[in-house]
């Protein structure tokens, strides 16, 4: 099995969290993350061939205001996470 991974810069914005540009080079997605002005995660995505087998958040700017909601689970399509409320 081919093992991969690539940094994915997510926004947030309209209450959810987006995919905004992948990079297979940390410093990269870090200077993207850097250009944006709202809250922005950047996650390590681990692939085996070509599917996801981790997703994790190694870094995040400028966090989004508390709700109560965690919809970025959703989004990350994490079904382990006990973050979800």
């Amino acid at each position: 099995m081919a093992q991969s991974e690539q940094y994915e810069v997510w926004i947030w914005g309209a209450d959810q969290w987006t995919l905004k540009s992948s990079w297979r080079d940390l410093e990269v997605g870090l200077a993207a993350a850097s250009a944006h002005n709202g809250p922005v995660r950047i996650i390590r995505a681990l692939y085996e061939d070509d599917a996801v087998v981790e997703k994790s958040v190694i870094a995040e700017l400028r966090a989004p205001p508390k709700d109560g909601r965690e919809t970025h689970v959703t989004a990350l399509n994490v079904p382990t996470s006990n973050k979800l409320r």
